[in-house]
C-alpha cells in the first residue's frame, strides 16, 4: 500500500487519539516557562522563590519517573487503549488542580500526577506506534508523534504568556475531556491481541489499520503470530531483557534515553524565559514564544527524511548541529557576561544558537523514541519500554539541575557547554552502536543485532503446540 494511502487510513485514528494525548503531555513541558515567571514576579495569588520554582518544574520528573514500569506491565496486561483512558484521566486530574489549587502545595500534587501522564504517554507511545505502524512509516508517525509533543509545549508558550495561569490550565482541561472522548474509539494493537490469544480480532484491526483484505496482510499477519511468545506470561522479567537474544536492544534504548534526554530538551524549554530574560527583559514573552514555534517547524523534516535517510544518520547529523549551537550558546554568552564584549543584536544571536538547538535536539529525540520502540523484542516491549522512560526522567532531572547548578556557580556559559558534552556523547554512541532501521521489519532488526539467534527461537516457538 502507498505511503499516502496509508496516511489517509490514519489520518482520524492516530492523529486525533494518540497525537491529541501527546499534545497534552507536551503541556506538561511547556507549562514550566511561562507560569515560572508568573509565580516569581507576584502576578499571582501566591508567590515562589526560584529554588521553589526549580523544583515545581522537577516536581513532574517524580510521576514521570516511577510510573513507566508499572504502565508498561499494565499494557501488556490489559491491552494499550485501557492504559491510554488511564492515562487521559490522570492528565484529567492534574490540570484540574492547577485550574483551582490555591496553594503552592497544589501545584506539586499537581505537578507529580501530570508527571505520571507524562510518562504513560511516553511509554505507550512507542509501544503503539511500534505495533500498529507499517515498516515504511513507522519512522514518520514517530515523528508526527513528536510534533505533536511540541505543539503541546508552543500551545503553554502562547496561552500561558496571554492568561493567568488558571486560564491556561482550564484551556488544557477541556482539551483532556476531549482526549476521553477520543480515546475510547481507539484500536487496540494486534500484537497485543496476538499475544492475549484473540487471533480473530486482531486479524480484524490489523486488516483496519492497512486497509486492507485478510489475503493481502496474511504475510505480515503470520509474522506477528510467529514473533509474539503467546506461551510466556506477560509479566517478562528483567532476567530475559537481558537474555542473549534481547540484551543488546535494551541496553542500547536505555542508553540512548538517557544521553538523548541528558542533552537539555527539557532543560532549555524549561529556562527559556529566564534565559532570555538575562538577554533582554523586554523581549524575554517574545522569544519564549518564537522559540516554541520554532521547536514545531523545524523538526517537521524528520516526518519526511526517518523513512528515507534513516535514523541513525538523522540522529548523527542533528546531534553535530545541537553540539555547535550548545557551543556557540556558550560563547555568546561568555563574551557578554564575563569578558564584557557588547555584541550587536547579542538577545537575537542567543535567541537564534538557542532554537537552533531546540530545533535539532526535537529531530535526534524523535527518532530515540522510534528506535525505542524498534531495538525491543515484541515481547518484552512493554517492560522495557518502562525502563526507557525511567531513564529519560532520570536524565531530566539531572540535566536539569546540574544546569541551574552549574550556571548559579560558574555561569550560564558553563551550563550551555556542559550539555553540549553530553551531546557530543550521543551522537559518538549512536555512530558506533546503533543499527539502521528505516524500512526494515522487526526480523531484519534483531537479525542484524543478535545474528539468527532470535530468529531461530521464534522458529522453534512457532513449531510448539
Amino acid at each position: 500500500m502507498l505511503k499516502a494511502e496509508l496516511c489517509l487510513t490514519w489520518s482520524v485514528d492516530f492523529n486525533s487519539e494518540v497525537c491529541l494525548g501527546t499534545l497534552i503531555a507536551g503541556c506538561v513541558n511547556g507549562w514550566s516557562a511561562p507560569a515560572l515567571v508568573k509565580l516569581q514576579s507576584g502576578d499571582h495569588i501566591f508567590n515562589i522563590t526560584s529554588d521553589q520554582g526549580s523544583a515545581l518544574a522537577l516536581y513532574s520528573e517524580i510521576g514521570h519517573f516511577f510510573v513507566p514500569i508499572p504502565c508498561g506491565i499494565l499494557a501488556d496486561v490489559f491491552g494499550r487503549k485501557p492504559l491510554f483512558l488511564m492515562t487521559s484521566v490522570a492528565a484529567l486530574i492534574g490540570w484540574g488542580i492547577i485550574s483551582f489549587g490555591q496553594t503552592y502545595l497544589h501545584y506539586v500534587i499537581a505537578r507529580i500526577i501530570l508527571g505520571f501522564e507524562f510518562g504513560s504517554q511516553c511509554v505507550l507511545m512507542t509501544i503503539y506506534i511500534a505495533e500498529i505502524s507499517g515498516k515504511d512509516v513507522r519512522g514518520m508517525f514517530g515523528s508526527t508523534s513528536m510534533f505533536f509533543l511540541n505543539v503541546g509545549v508552543l500551545f503553554q508558550f502562547v496561552i500561558g504568556s496571554v492568561f493567568s495561569i488558571s486560564t491556561t490550565a482550564v484551556i488544557t482541561f477541556a482539551l483532556c475531556i476531549l482526549q476521553i472522548v477520543l480515546a475510547l474509539f481507539l484500536v487496540e494493537s494486534p500484537y497485543f491481541l496476538v499475544a492475549a490469544k484473540q487471533n480473530e480480532k486482531a486479524e480484524n484491526n490489523l486488516m483496519w489499520l492497512r486497509a486492507a483484505t485478510s489475503p493481502a496482510i496474511s504475510d505480515e499477519f503470520s509474522s506477528i503470530t510467529q514473533r509474539v511468545d503467546v506461551r510466556e506470561n506477560l509479566f517478562v522479567s528483567v532476567k530475559n531483557l537481558l537474555s542473549k537474544t534481547q540484551y543488546k536492544g535494551f541496553v542500547y534504548c536505555m542508553i540512548i534515553s538517557f544521553l538523548g534526554e541528558l542533552t537539555g530538551r527539557v532543560t532549555v524549554i524549561t529556562y527559556a524565559s529566564e534565559n532570555f530574560k538575562t538577554a533582554d527583559p523586554s523581549s524575554a514573552k517574545l522569544m519564549t514564544v518564537l522559540l516554541g514555534i520554532c521547536n514545531v517547524v523545524f523538526p517537521v523534516m524528520p516526518i519526511f527524511l526517518s523513512d528515507t535517510v534513516g535514523r541513525k544518520i538523522v540522529i548523527v547529523i542533528s546531534s553535530i548541529v545541537a553540539v555547535s549551537m550548545h557551543l556557540i550558546s556558550g560563547l555568546i554568552y561568555f563574551l557578554y557576561l564575563k569578558m564584557g564584549v557588547q555584541l550587536p543584536w547579542f538577545q537575537w544571536l542567543v535567541f537564534a544558537s538557542i532554537a537552533g538547538f531546540q530545533s535539532s535536539c526535537s529531530i535526534y529525540i524523535t527518532n530515540v523514541l522510534t528506535l525505542r520502540g524498534e531495538l525491543i523484542a515484541e515481547n518484552s516491549r512493554g517492560f522495557a519500554s518502562g525502563f526507557s522512560s525511567m531513564a529519560f526522567a532520570l536524565a531530566v532531572f539531572l540535566a536539569t539541575k546540574t544546569f541551574q547548578i552549574v550556571r548559579d556557580c560558574f555561569g550560564i556559559y558553563w551550563g550551555f557547554w556542559l550539555l553540549g558534552s553530553y551531546t557530543t556523547l550521543l551522537g559518538l554512541f549512536t555512530w558506533i552502536f546503533i543499527p539502521e532501521t528505516k524500512n526494515r521489519s522487526f526480523e531484519d532488526i534483531q537479525r542484524r543485532m543478535y545474528g539468527d539467534q532470535l530468529n531461530e527461537k521464534v522458529k522453534e516457538n512457532s513449531k510448539l503446540p
